[in-house]
C-alpha cells in the first residue's frame, strides 16, 4: 500500500518504520561506544592513565554488547550461517532472561567472596 502524502504530513511513527530497527539498534551501539571512548581518551589526556568509573565500565560494556549482538543481523545475508542466525534470533529471549536471573546470582556470589 502506497501512501501519497508528503514527509512534513506523516505522523512521527510513520517516519520511523523507514529504518530497518537493527539500523537503531546499531546506532545505538555506535554512539555509546564513541562516548565511552572519548571518555576514557580524556580522562588518558587530562591525568595521564586511565581512572575508570563504574559509568565507563557500563558504557564501553553496552557498547560492546550492541556491537556483538549486531552480529545476528549480518550472520542472516551469509547463507552458510542462516542456521546459527536462526538459533541465536529464536533464542535471544531465552539468552536475556538467563542473564537477567543468574548473572547477579554470580555477581551476588563475587561480592561475598570479595567482602568476606
Amino acid at each position: 500500500m502506497q501512501d501519497a502524502r508528503d514527509w512534513d504530513d506523516l505522523p512521527f511513527y510513520m517516519k520511523f518504520r523507514i529504518f530497518d530497527g537493527w539500523q537503531y539498534f546499531s546506532t545505538a551501539g555506535a554512539l555509546i561506544q564513541i562516548l565511552a571512548s572519548l571518555m576514557i581518551l580524556d580522562d588518558q589526556i587530562l591525568y595521564g592513565h586511565i581512572e575508570y568509573t563504574q559509568g565507563l565500565f557500563l558504557m564501553a560494556g553496552l557498547g560492546n554488547f550492541f556491537a556483538w549482538t549486531q552480529l545476528l543481523y549480518y550472520l542472516g545475508y551469509n547463507s552458510e550461517f542462516t542456521l546459527i542466525s536462526t538459533i541465536l534470533s529464536k533464542s535471544f529471549r531465552t539468552i536475556l532472561v538467563f542473564y537477567g536471573v543468574y548473572v547477579p546470582i554470580f555477581i551476588a556470589f563475587g561480592f561475598m567472596g570479595k567482602n568476606f
